[in-house]
């Protein structure tokens, strides 16, 4: 199963302010996709233009709860993505929770599920398309003195989020934002830098050009 994971290394992101988007598609085309072995970016599938995706929050944590709706509100993009949040057992396109899983080598972990006949499986299809996505927020590592604050666990959900609803890859470059966490940012700059707990523009010329080009 192809998943993308925050990893617990010394990482890791205030919510979006509304935001005037221009669109380039340029920059998105040159970015940092999660790609199948295809060259396809992984994302749900069937969805249309411009669509409403919507989102589980099963979380028991009440940190948790919090860091997975202010990353829903993050990523909404107007005019290109809405995001809602849904009722446990709704069946919907994101079903994030908290749990105990161990010493995983993972804090945050965006798993994609998808149809074949009538069986729902881990992975994706041959167009990089998926059913629904499992965030999962791992508490082992969230527990933990050093990580165990607001700012992280807003980190982590809006970089599991953001490989659920934009097909974003992990950021290694020097884009500041949320998908940077753990990869390419300054030692805990997601406690004192609001951009390591956000998209960037740059995520939201990926989310226009997803949303409104490619489909």
């Amino acid at each position: 199963m192809r998943t993308r994971r925050l990893t617990p290394r010394t990482v890791a992101i205030a919510i979006a302010a509304a935001v005037t988007l221009l669109v380039s598609a340029s920059s998105a085309q040159a970015g940092h996709w999660w790609l199948d072995s295809y060259g396809q970016p992984v994302h749900l599938g069937g969805l249309g233009h411009t669509p409403t995706l919507g989102v589980e929050n099963n979380a028991t944590n009440p940190n948790v709860r919090l860091a997975i709706y202010r990353a829903m509100l993050a990523w909404q993009t107007p005019g290109y993505l809405g995001i809602i949040e849904m009722p446990t057992g709704s069946g919907t396109h994101v079903r994030a929770a908290d749990g105990y899983w161990g010493s995983t080598g993972w804090v945050g972990l965006a798993s994609p599920y998808y149809y074949n006949g009538a069986n729902v499986l881990p992975g994706i299809d041959g167009n990089g398309h998926t059913h629904h996505f499992d965030v999962s927020m791992n508490m082992t590592y969230l527990g933990m003195s050093h990580l165990n604050n607001q700012q992280y666990y807003d980190a982590v959900a809006c970089h599991e989020l953001g490989h659920s609803v934009a097909a974003l890859d992990d950021q290694t470059g020097t884009d500041p934002s949320c998908m940077a966490v753990g990869y390419g940012q300054r030692d805990y700059a997601w406690e004192t830098d609001a951009r390591f707990r956000n998209p960037s523009p740059h995520d939201r010329d990926h989310v226009a050009y997803l949303w409104a080009t490619l489909h």
